[in-house]
């Protein structure tokens, strides 16, 4: 069988699955994608892990968004959630982190208590992955799982969300700046025979 018609085979499963999983589970964001955001919301990030899915997602579908869900888990069962809305507390935080050689990781996270759970993508330069999730436990790294380079990619932060360049600029009161912390991401994005 030849890798066109096997690579079709697979497409076409993973659509039926997301099909069979129904309006309450994850939905394909790009064509072939798979990512725990539903249908009245659109993928800010998302990725596989490998057996798991982390996505970011926001609510509504179209424009700023007006409530902020992180989703883990493998495809159609969410294992970890934490979400954002205008009446609630809870805030994602943003920051940039400039890597060399010409490098930036832009950064999107929460904390639930001294554990940070951290979405980041590498842009420009040489970076040896496109995107990671990271979790930290008192600003020491306990899990780092790099971004799968497939169809399930999501690996920029949404234009609705967040503007980076020099600086993030969050689109949403729900994503604060914090520029205290750079999360190690030398560590999560180490580049080969740069110290």
């Amino acid at each position: 069988m030849s890798s066109t018609a096997t690579s079709d085979r697979g497409r076409f499963a993973r659509c039926a699955l997301v099909a069979a999983l129904g309006a309450s589970a994850a939905l394909p964001a790009l064509a072939g994608a798979v990512t725990h955001c539903r249908a009245d919301e659109q993928p800010l990030f998302s990725c596989s892990t490998g057996k798991k899915t982390v996505s970011l997602c926001g609510a509504p579908a179209k424009g700023v968004p007006q409530t902020l869900s992180y989703r883990f888990g493998a495809p159609g069962k969410v294992e970890n959630e934490f979400v954002a809305t205008l009446a609630s507390p809870h805030r994602f935080h943003t920051n940039m982190i400039t890597l060399a050689p010409g490098a930036n990781v832009d950064e999107v996270w929460f904390d639930h208590g001294d554990v940070r759970y951290l979405m980041s993508a590498c842009v420009g330069g040489d970076c040896p992955v496109e995107a990671a999730l990271t979790v930290l436990k008192k600003v020491h790294i306990i899990a780092n799982m790099p971004c799968k380079d497939d169809d399930n990619l999501v690996g920029r932060f949404g234009s609705d969300l967040v503007e980076f360049g020099d600086a993030p600029k969050p689109k949403t009161p729900l994503l604060v700046i914090d520029d205290n912390y750079d999360n190690d991401a030398e560590k999560i994005f180490a580049i080969p025979g740069v110290k």
